[in-house]
């Protein structure tokens, strides 16, 4: 007999088990309240004798303190289950308690707003607070940070049950919204856990799709909404839609005279209006507010965010700046700030975990970001590993570990596409092999891959369909792809449009006029290239994530006739420009602002060596601290980059300028 020990979700996990396999299973459920007071001699009694029975005990891990201290002669039979919640998608759903610890109850039960009763207990209208719902005191409260912070909750989960804890909350997170309020999972989520226990214990599975065969009863209690800027970070749907429980939901259309939908929800002014009322029977003077004297709360009112959330109606007809934030103005974000200090990131879209499979391409800039993500041990995703037999510094020379895959410098969009189009058959170039001049081979898309050329073409062609064996792996595994776009000039095919990274007679092949041109790509060109790759990526790999960044690193030269200054700022303004549109309204597709960083003239020109061309350490160490910062989430230490050794990059137009 298996015995489940916990809160009401070990009830949910019964019923999938109970569809996945033939094991006997009872539960023991334990009130929350039990972890802050002492449990009644009969309900120890009753879990002690249901623990003697059985065979193999599972504990919620929320509640392992409690049951070691009952049943602790028993803990070879027991193991931990994961407790899953978050508070990402609801971080203002709060409990609410009368200063004796009595529960206060709403029409969404014991769910409460921190920003109502906060404007309650500083004696608001319900106007202005309902004027607190804003994106300014969303960022003041930290509530978009809610997912980051939650992330030692997870870690802690994983270290106590010994599960895949991390993986698990990933794979839910790329799902959209798990949870109907911070601790009610949706049933699917119970099925999970499910399936894993089972597995864990090399329990045979019968049927694993119980949400065919079972109620998601929890749909049927309260349901808190995504609000809107919250979600739109998250990537989702959002609402100030509060849906009653079907108790609650009966009483409120008695009293409101509502004929039709079993789930009728309210609106914020109405829950606003209620909690308000129900703080009001209670008083101000017996509920417990401890909340609102700590940061980030207690510095509040008075502060620029509630200003602004005040003043958005009262002062509509002034000047529109007047309360904007520091950081849209130059002076004060920019200006008034020392150079390190500057951070035109802001937020990021999305995180990047430790267990994320990151894989990078583009110019030669792009091997920074790597460097750094290898650095803070995080999962830089390699799928065309060197051979065991050859040398590190062999390895680097032939192009393995510089990007995930062996492909060499990508500088255009054009290019992507290709590659992508590449690994399925979509497109095949005409183009197979060029001559060296000493007689070697090269691959014409990756010229510079193997110092020593390859001695037949055969030999070329089986590295060849490796490589793109392993660029479809990684497109197909990766959780996050990062791309530094570099150039918009190239050569190019007349035969079949095929892209090459150097024109030929560089470093292989021969210039023919008949056979290939050169291009300059033109904004539109790039963005229809971007949105294709995008378009075609999210259909390889639903759950993935892009950034975009723009490499700083000025041309070496230009085929056009005209400055080197202008062509270079040509081609940095349409990269720019396609990667602010393709990202701009897209959730899972996010610009980093390297480009920014060192080009800025906030840092005097320091980020530049003497070539005026090459990036410092210094302007490294600033664009890699943000990408620390804002994407690497659970990673907090950025000190280790001031520690990096310096390392060569390989840059494949460098051959242009010998």
């Amino acid at each position: 007999m298996m015995l489940l020990v916990g809160n009401c979700h070990i009830e949910f996990i019964k019923e999938c088990l109970e569809v996945m396999t033939n094991i006997e299973i009872q539960c023991h459920r334990i009130k929350l309240e039990f972890l802050d007071q002492n449990m009644g001699q009969d309900s120890v009694d009753e879990l002690n004798a249901k623990a003697e029975e059985a065979d193999s005990i599972f504990v919620m891990s929320r509640f392992k303190d409690i049951v070691m201290s009952i049943c602790g002669h028993l803990k070879d039979r027991m193991k931990f289950i994961p407790y899953i919640r978050t508070t990402a998608f609801h971080p203002d759903a709060v409990p609410c308690y009368t200063i004796d610890r009595q529960r206060i109850r709403t029409l969404m039960g014991n769910s409460h707003s921190a920003l109502i009763l906060y404007g309650y207990l500083n004696e608001l209208s319900v106007d202005d607070t309902m004027l607190l719902f804003c994106e300014e005191v969303y960022d003041h409260l930290e509530y978009f940070d809610a997912k980051k912070k939650f992330e030692k909750i997870i870690k802690h989960e994983e270290e106590i049950t010994g599960w895949p804890v991390q993986q698990l909350y990933r794979k839910l997170y790329n799902g959209g919204c798990f949870v109907h309020t911070t601790n009610h999972p949706l049933l699917h989520v119970f099925a999970e856990l499910s399936h894993l226990l089972l597995k864990e214990q090399n329990i045979l599975i019968d049927y694993n799709e119980s949400k065919l065969k079972i109620t998601d009863r929890g749909a049927q209690s309260t349901i808190w909404p995504v609000y809107p800027e919250i979600a739109d970070r998250l990537g989702i749907e959002g609402s100030y839609e509060f849906k009653l429980s079907e108790n609650q939901h009966n009483l409120q259309r008695a009293k409101q005279k509502k004929i039709g939908s079993d789930n009728i929800s309210i609106s914020l002014r109405e829950f606003v209006e209620d909690s308000f009322e129900k703080y009001a029977i209670v008083g101000k003077e017996n509920i417990e507010d401890s909340r609102y004297n700590r940061l980030p709360f207690s510095t509040l009112k008075g502060s620029q965010a509630f200003n602004i959330a005040m003043n958005r109606n009262k002062n509509r007809h002034s000047n529109p700046y007047k309360n904007l934030p520091d950081y849209r103005f130059w002076r004060r974000s920019v200006t008034k700030l020392k150079m390190e200090d500057v951070d035109p990131v802001l937020k990021s879209k999305f995180n990047i975990f430790m267990m994320d499979k990151v894989a990078t391409a583009g110019s030669c800039f792009a091997q920074q970001i790597a460097r750094t993500l290898k650095r803070a041990d995080f999962n830089y995703f390699v799928t065309e590993t060197a051979p065991k037999d050859i040398s590190e510094q062999e390895a680097k020379e032939r192009n393995y570990n510089v990007y995930s895959a062996r492909y060499g410098n990508i500088y255009t969009t054009r290019q992507l596409v290709q590659m992508l189009d590449r690994i399925d058959g979509r497109f095949t170039p005409v183009d197979e092999a060029w001559v060296r001049e000493d007689g070697q081979y090269v691959d014409p898309f990756r010229p510079l891959i193997e110092p020593n050329g390859f001695n037949t073409v055969e030999e070329l062609k089986r590295s060849r369909d490796e490589h793109l064996d392993c660029v479809k792996k990684m497109f197909e595994e990766l959780d996050i792809f990062l791309f530094t776009l570099g150039l918009t000039e190239a050569w190019r095919s007349k035969v079949d449009g095929a892209v090459i990274p150097l024109a030929p007679g560089i470093a292989g092949g021969v210039m023919d006029e008949e056979k290939y041109e050169f291009v300059n790509f033109s904004s539109q060109m790039v963005i229809k290239d971007m949105e294709r790759f995008s378009k075609r990526m999210f259909e390889i790999n639903p759950n993935a994530k892009i950034i975009f960044t723009v490499s700083p690193v000025p041309m070496i030269a230009t085929y056009e006739d005209q400055h080197i200054i202008a062509s270079s700022t040509y081609s940095k303004s349409v990269l720019r420009v396609a990667a602010e549109e393709v990202s701009r309204d897209n959730p899972n597709i996010a610009y980093f602002p390297s480009y920014e960083v060192i080009t800025s003239n906030f840092n005097r020109g320091r980020y530049y060596s003497d070539d005026l061309r090459s990036v410092t350490e210094e302007g490294i160490d600033h664009v890699m601290r943000l990408l620390v910062q804002h994407y690497l989430s659970g990673f907090d230490d950025s000190e280790f980059l001031k520690e990096m050794d310096e390392d060569d990059i390989i840059c494949d137009d460098e051959v242009l300028d010998p």
